[in-house]
């Protein structure tokens, strides 16, 4: 039985296209369930040349945090190129999860697309489809690669690609989360990095609403008529933070 994951979703992208050619990235996102931040989404495309640290990728679920934050580093280093975006909480709230979730995969697609015609030589020159996690963003194939994508359930466990996105992905939104977490640190934002964990839901209780939760979001719309609402921000903080701790694609 073949090692997974692998470039056989790649190769089924690049078969499709024949006779042109094309470049593929592997796009994923995290935060869809998450009941503060942003859901976020990266897009790699990697060197079909094997590299040592191909072996260690999988859906980030299934790697260590101190290894993903390793992978992170190695990834952006030695990837063609790096694309993240993402959307905040309140454009999840206003558009709601699914448009939200593909403009932020959208936003990573693109980034990806610009980095490669700003390179000389054949770079900037060929079409980038993709391999994408969640079979449901069919539908929107048009800002995710085009008719060459493919759209695969749980293909972060499958393609290197969409693997390596993954862990893009992931370790972006747990470092903002954790940075947000030392300002905003009565709902323990580092440590749950968003996430509904008991120690959360009982901080919603007690405190409100902070700048980050998801307004519509069943357990933070709960509590937002009883609780003491934190204090404003600058709404443009995820921006800000994003700009100094991620550089995209190769420096």
């Amino acid at each position: 039985m073949e090692k997974e994951p692998n470039f056989n979703l790649e190769d089924l992208v690049i078969e499709q296209a024949n006779p042109h050619r094309t470049w593929v990235c592997g796009i994923d996102e995290v935060g869809v369930g998450a009941l503060a931040g942003p859901v976020t989404g990266a897009a790699v495309i990697l060197s079909r040349d094997y590299h040592v640290f191909y072996d260690e990728l999988n859906d980030s679920k299934k790697v260590s945090r101190k290894k993903r934050e390793r992978l992170f580093e190695v990834i952006r280093k030695e990837a063609i190129a790096v694309g993240v975006g993402y959307s905040e909480a309140k454009e999840i709230d206003q558009r709601g999860m699914k448009a939200a979730q593909v403009n932020a995969l959208a936003q990573a697609y693109n980034d990806v697309v610009r980095q490669l015609s700003e390179r000389e030589g054949e770079f900037g020159l060929l079409p980038v489809a993709a391999v994408v996690d969640d079979r449901h963003l069919v539908k929107h194939r048009t800002r995710l690669g085009g008719d060459h994508s493919i759209f695969v359930d749980k293909a972060d466990e499958m393609s290197l690609s969409v693997a390596a996105a993954s862990i893009i992905a992931k370790v972006w939104r747990d470092d903002f989360m954790r940075y947000k977490g030392s300002v905003l640190n009565k709902w323990g934002f580092k440590e749950n990095v968003g996430y509904g964990t008991p120690k959360h839901i009982a901080a919603l209780k007690e405190f409100g609403v902070s700048p980050l939760h998801r307004r519509t979001f069943a357990p933070v719309r709960a509590v937002l008529g009883g609780g003491k609402n934190a204090r404003n921000v600058r709404s443009n903080t995820t921006r800000k933070y994003s700009k100094r701790v991620v550089g995209r694609g190769k420096d």
